[in-house]
């Protein structure tokens, strides 16, 4: 390890996790609580890297904790003597967190119910009478080790959210910077090869989604309130509209941007660079690109009305950043981007209007009904079944077995389970082995026993903060080494601990795989098409109200979190190992995938940047057919097209086209360009998933179908 290493944030944690690991194990030795490594393993549970987000976490455990033992001492009250009604309250327990786990904002309370619930419920088995007892203690050694890893948290190399914030916005500075200047280089080189600046934009979008993630632990963050923790939304979501608008520019197909215009991206790069190391002054702009065009090439060019729009993102995330704690900047949209002030903005006193930001997709239409019903039942099953195991065989984990059974179960798919289950096994291999040769070659004092768990619970913490993919099998070491070395009384005297949690993870995944590959084998392959479908599905929907009521306004639910979910889905199918059979499908997948965030790109457009009711009526008083052509884009989109109907669609998308340059100038000639491009590249895809339908439904090859080769099609 460098002596970098050692100020890194990653070494703080993972000392801060040893400390409060220890610290709490100590005091329950000290107090002579039954099960003292529970206080250990509850302050290992809930830290990670930021004071914020352990403090979260904590709240949550200590909450479903507390809930779950009260539910299971009322339940287990009604239950004695009567096994059926015993096993489908257990059922409906796991079942109904399993459920909220998926679609509540305090998902991380919701399975920590269920495992206190059962805890409580599970002595009814063989010693009914300690069931209370069991209820109070557990919760006072589980708040014991959450409540002394919150305070360890924020006295202990405290890790602050804001500073992980703006750290990640400088990094999507670097990102968004990345983006522009590979779209000036493509256009420099007048490349048709839109490969390179989709990669960009989407390492943008997987940026913006870990700097939304951390938004959501912000909640619990000392000395931040909700506006400052609304502007961070806000920035975020401006760089998500500006990846989209990067997007946009693969729509002027039809018309090639002149490699002379990669010049005015240059300010950009120049500018953004500049604000990236802090050396522009606290509210400082881009000149308003009419000053610098021409009047007349700015109102007629879709270059620059673009360029308009994506110089207002940055503007607006900049002086978002330069506002946290001082003012809020409303920014009027660059609807006309020949006015001769430019871009207006307002600066607006602290708390008097918070900045717009973008509602997210509810929990509900994130996963349906039937999806989530089904993993319910799938989780439900899986802890009837090892509690079943524990029932018939006493010695076979017991505890270990249900608890296991229910992180294992709530996965979404075989590939997610698969992971946790084996890092799980793993972790306590790791954790267990070093006990058992720690016990074997040292006999143990308190004070030696502190030092041994306090080394090696900082060395599996530091690989667990270190290397993200191997966190959960780190955690699940430090948990293995508590409770060998921290029971009741003192370090275990027999190997059973560790038999116990090792036959109990044995059990959990015996019954949960049992169940997923009997009733519902989820592979992720399954699992993205269906996603994929939903989520075309959900964007013809937003494209078809947008046409019906172009003027409202109002800000739609935004599909990021499903977007983001096939992505990652799809990123796991890259690093899983697949049959050959099913790598085309794959490749066809990620250009689905690839297909739907244009066409959101091209939604959005029309509904944020584009003056829909202006062209709408225009095209009425003109009588110009542009409604009935969005309704029949709509319509394609949503049943598919033959080549004859993109041919016919085609043709009158040229001929208003054509009437648009006829009837120019009129206040709605640029808008109506970028319509005509939207409705193209919509088409565009359309046909492609036509075309990928042929290639479901029939072996024969697709240039027999459509009687040319397959490639991006132009209507010219």
């Amino acid at each position: 390890m460098s002596a970098a290493d050692f100020s890194s944030q990653e070494n703080k944690a993972a000392f801060r996790t040893a400390i409060a690991s220890v610290l709490a194990t100590f005091i329950a030795f000290e107090l002579h609580l039954e099960s003292p490594y529970w206080a250990g393993m509850s302050a290992v549970i809930v830290s990670s890297l930021y004071s914020g987000s352990i403090i979260d976490k904590a709240i949550m455990r200590f909450m479903g904790t507390l809930f779950g033992a009260i539910i299971g001492v009322w339940l287990a009250s009604q239950l004695v003597n009567d096994l059926y009604s015993y096993l489908f309250s257990c059922f409906i327990i796991v079942a109904a967190s399993t459920w909220y786990f998926h679609t509540s904002h305090y998902a991380y309370a919701w399975p920590l119910l269920s495992m206190a619930a059962l805890m409580v419920l599970s002595q009814l088995a063989f010693t009914p009478d300690n069931t209370l007892n069991t209820a109070i203690w557990r919760s006072v050694e589980i708040a014991l080790g959450v409540f002394t890893a919150a305070i360890a948290s924020l006295y202990i190399f405290p890790i602050s959210l804001r500073d992980a914030m703006l750290h990640q916005q400088h990094l999507l500075f670097g990102e968004l910077i990345d983006c522009i200047s590979i779209l000036k280089q493509q256009i420099e080189q007048s490349s048709a090869d839109h490969v390179p600046l989709r990669k960009a934009v989407n390492a943008l979008k997987s940026r913006c989604h870990q700097s939304s993630e951390l938004i959501e632990l912000m909640r619990s963050e000392p000395g931040l309130n909700q506006l400052d923790i609304e502007q961070y939304r806000a920035s975020i979501d401006t760089f998500f509209r500006a990846a989209r608008l990067l997007l946009s520019f693969e729509f002027e197909e039809h018309a090639p941007i002149p490699p002379a215009y990669a010049a005015h991206l240059e300010q950009f790069v120049n500018h953004l660079t500049e604000v990236q190391h802090r050396h522009q002054d606290k509210h400082s702009v881009l000149l308003p690109l009419n000053t610098l065009l021409g009047r007349d090439e700015c109102s007629q060019n879709t270059f620059f009305y673009l360029l308009s729009h994506l110089q207002h993102c940055i503007v607006k995330i900049e002086s978002l950043m330069e506002g946290h704690g001082h003012t809020a900047i409303q920014l009027r949209e660059p609807r006309d981007v020949g006015e001769e002030n430019g871009l207006n903005l307002m600066a607006v006193g602290h708390g008097q209007e918070s900045p717009e930001f973008t509602d997210t997709l509810s929990p509900q239409l994130l996963y349906p009904q039937a999806e989530l019903f089904r993993r319910s039942l799938k989780s439900g099953l899986a802890v009837v079944l090892a509690l079943l195991f524990w029932l018939i065989n006493p010695s076979s984990g017991g505890l270990s077995g249900i608890t296991s059974s229910v992180s294992i179960s709530v996965r979404k798919s075989l590939y997610d389970m698969k992971q946790i289950a084996w890092h799980r096994l793993l972790g306590c291999l790791a954790g267990g082995g070093i006990a058992l040769a720690v016990l074997a070659m040292v006999e143990l004092n308190t004070r030696l026993l502190m030092v041994v768990l306090f080394g090696f619970i900082y060395f599996f913490s530091y690989l667990a903060y270190r290397y993200a993919y191997y966190m959960y099998l780190g955690q699940q070491a430090c948990l293995a080494l508590v409770i060998c070395l921290a029971q009741g009384g003192g370090p275990a005297l027999t190997l059973s601990p560790v038999i116990d949690r090792l036959s109990g993870i044995l059990i959990a995944i015996f019954a949960s795989f049992f169940i997923v590959n009997i009733f519902w084998r989820t592979d992720n392959v399954h699992f993205l098409k269906t996603e994929l479908e939903r989520l075309h599905g959900y964007v013809v929907d937003r494209l078809e109200q947008i046409v019906k009521n172009p003027e409202n306004k109002t800000p739609k639910c935004n599909l990021t979190e499903l977007f983001w979910m096939c992505r990652k889905t799809l990123n796991e199918l890259v690093s899983e190992t697949i049959k050959p059979s099913r790598e085309k499908l794959l490749q066809k997948l990620e250009l689905e995938l690839e297909d739907e965030a244009l066409l959101q790109a091209g939604v959005c457009q029309l509904h944020d940047e584009v003056d829909l009711t202006l062209i709408l009526a225009f095209s009425k008083e003109k009588s110009l057919p542009m409604k009935s052509m969005l309704e029949n884009v709509v319509a394609m989109l949503r049943t598919g097209c033959s080549q004859a109907e993109y041919e016919t669609q085609c043709l009158a998308l040229k001929k208003l086209r054509e009437a648009n340059e006829q009837l120019n100038p009129h206040p709605g000639y640029l808008d109506f360009i970028v319509c005509c491009d939207v409705m193209e590249m919509m088409m565009n895809i359309a046909k492609r998933r036509q075309i990928s339908r042929f290639h479901h439904l029939s072996t024969k090859s697709v240039d027999n179908i459509v009687g040319k080769p397959v490639g991006k099609p132009h209507c010219h």
